[in-house]
């Protein structure tokens, strides 16, 4: 019986009985690496929230939990009176979740409670959303999170959810990506 001896890649964990092709591809997957982290720690610092830290946001507002949601951006205007109608694979990237948000008056249900985003989110959080051109998307607490109508890969990074005593509300927070400015 001969043994063929395999080599893992350290990153992705694919094997090859190539030692120098899997050195190559290595290579390739630490370079890949380290330009999804680099380019997580730039959203991160554009303050753009993750599935985890937004359900985070919901737990702290839980005294709120029958406020309707509403979807508004960084500065407090109202992004056209939407609320948030579901949840889907961003357009923009696949991987990444998207709140789809649409004119209330457009809205034959009632508007998303602080509750039902919180369900909406936990359920995500678990979930594989197919992307718009096809692909299975697995998204989990760290995956960052937009708001945008389906079909469209412009949107808001959600970057915030907060009380609105005046009307009462709850206002989910976006702003634009400032790389597509």
């Amino acid at each position: 019986m001969k043994t063929v001896q395999m080599f893992v890649c350290d990153v992705c964990q694919e094997t090859s009985e190539d030692e120098e092709n899997m050195l190559k591809h290595e290579a390739w997957c630490l370079k890949v690496q380290k330009q999804i982290d680099e380019e997580r720690a730039q959203r991160a610092a554009w303050g753009q929230l993750t599935i985890g830290q937004l359900l985070e946001k919901c737990k702290e507002l839980e005294a709120y939990s029958d406020w309707p949601v509403v979807v508004a951006d960084q500065i407090g205007e109202q992004y056209h009176r939407c609320q948030i109608s579901g949840a889907y694979s961003y357009r923009g990237n696949y991987s990444e979740l998207s709140l789809n948000p649409v004119a209330s008056c457009q809205s034959k249900n009632p508007a998303f409670s602080l509750r039902g985003l919180s369900s909406l989110l936990k359920e995500a959080a678990n979930s594989t959303y197919t992307g718009w051109k096809g692909g299975d998307f697995r998204m989990d607490k760290d995956t960052f999170v937009w708001i945008s109508e389906v079909g469209v890969s412009g949107g808001l990074m959600v970057t915030g959810l907060r009380v609105v005593n005046d009307y009462p509300e709850i206002q989910l927070v976006g702003r634009s990506c400032p790389r597509d400015r």
